[in-house]
This record gives structure tokens, C-alpha cells and sequence, in this order.
């Protein structure tokens, strides 16, 4: 996250909570699924990498394996996919997501972007790249990554929002507004996108704009931290 200041002295601190598909079945304009069955036992025992010869099979225990939270095992099945079947963008896809969530962006963008190569309207795997980017501070790059998720799914709520911050890191809040407006009006119920929307107004100095995008935040997501703690310093400043 980063923070721009805003009026009154109040730093607006940009969500994207979320915002990236976890690996299981695939979204809207992504390609058909390709796995069977298999999981991985409760205990923690594994079938042998040696004792797999398919790559679907593999493909699925690595994506319980991530779901579980072990990311580093996950990698090993994918890894092993991915050399029965170096054109399957899912895996690549899911090599995406574990190497992202152990903070090995450079991996994590190479993946994405095969994914991309084998399967060019892969909406996420934009979308997913663009996240990348960001955390590593290439916005323009970043934009043009999410830009490529609108243009295949106009309707992705979490792309609008993730563009939205990308413009907004690059100081341009009222294009940010749009589209920070634009994911809530898709997703009522996308909290982060109308917490963002209240940001942009505050960093534009329409002060009370976002005290009342806020209010009504805390109304639908009354345990949303971010909007408590928002209103609890802005509040003094609106006396």
C-alpha cells in the first residue's frame, strides 16, 4: 500500500485487498479447467513427485497444497506440471500466485506472462501481473496490465479497482475515482474499492464527500478496520 497526502493532513492510504483470483476453477475469460480429482491427505502425507506421471494430477495436489498455505511444496508439483506439460497455462497461472505470495516477483511475473503467452485473453493473469508490477513500482507497466484485464472483461470489478490505485500512485485521483466508483457500482459489497473511493475524495480535498463514502461504508462493514480507523482520525478534523 502506499499513501498520498491529502487535505487536513490526512494520508490516504490506497486498498487492494483480495485483489488477485486464488488458483481453483477458473474465471470468466479464463481457459477451461484441465484437472482430476486428487487431493492431498489431512495428515500431510503426499502421493511421491517420482510416483506422478500426470500432469492434471499434479497440477491439482499443488493447488491444494497452496490452498493450504504451503506455498514452498506447491511449487515442487507445479514445477514437476510444468515438465510433463510445459504449455498449460494453469500451472503457469499457479506458479504465479505461490511465487507472488513468497514476495519472488520477478518469478511471479515470468509465470504470469507465460500463462499470457499461451492463453492471450487470460483476464486474471493480467490482472494478476498488474498486481506484480505494482509491488514492484512499475506503474506505467502496471496500468497497461490491468488496462489489457479491462479490455477482455469490462465487468472485473477487482481490475477496475486495481487500476484505479495504479492512478492513483501516480497522483492522478479523479481518473482513479472513476474507476475506484465503477468496481463498487459492479461489486456493492466490494468494501476495499469504497473505501478507495472515499480516499480519492479525500486526497482531492472534497473532505466531506469522503466522510460520507466512509459512514455508509461503516454501515454495510461495521468491523471493517480500515474505516474505523479512517473516521476516528478524520473526525476531529471535521468538527
Amino acid at each position: 500500500m502506499s499513501a498520498a497526502l491529502a487535505a487536513g493532513g490526512i494520508a490516504s492510504t490506497w486498498l487492494h485487498l483480495n485483489s488477485s483470483r486464488k488458483p481453483g476453477p477458473p474465471a470468466t475469460n479464463s481457459p477451461p479447467p484441465g484437472t482430476s480429482a486428487v487431493t492431498t491427505n489431512p495428515s500431510g502425507d503426499l502421493p511421491s513427485l517420482a510416483s506422478q506421471t500426470n500432469a492434471a494430477d499434479l497440477l491439482n495436489i499443488g493447488t491444494a497444497l497452496l490452498e493450504e498455505g504451503r506455498v514452498p511444496e506447491s511449487i515442487l508439483y507445479y514445477r514437476r506440471a510444468l515438465e510433463l506439460n510445459a504449455e498449460d497455462e494453469e500451472t503457469h497461472f499457479n506458479l504465479g500466485v505461490a511465487h507472488a505470495r513468497l514476495g519472488e516477483l520477478d518469478q511471479a511475473a515470468r509465470h504470469y506472462r507465460e500463462a499470457l503467452r499461451i492463453f492471450p485473453d487470460y483476464a486474471e493473469a493480467y490482472n494478476n501481473l498488474g498486481n506484480v508490477l505494482t509491488r514492484q513500482k512499475r506503474h506505467a507497466e502496471a496500468m497497461e496490465a490491468f488496462q489489457a484485464a479491462l479490455k477482455l472483461s469490462p465487468d472485473n470489478a477487482m481490475a477496475h479497482n486495481n487500476l484505479g490505485r495504479a492512478l492513483a500512485e501516480q497522483g492522478n485521483p479523479a481518473e482513479a475515482l472513476t474507476h475506484f466508483a465503477e468496481a463498487a457500482r459492479l461489486d456493492p459489497n466490494y468494501a476495499e474499492a469504497r473505501f478507495n473511493v472515499g480516499a480519492a475524495y479525500l486526497t482531492m480535498g472534497r473532505t466531506n464527500e469522503a466522510i460520507l463514502e466512509f459512514q455508509a461504508l461503516l454501515q454495510s462493514h461495521p468491523n471493517f478496520a480500515p474505516v474505523i480507523q479512517m473516521l476516528s482520525r478524520l473526525r476531529p478534523t471535521s468538527r
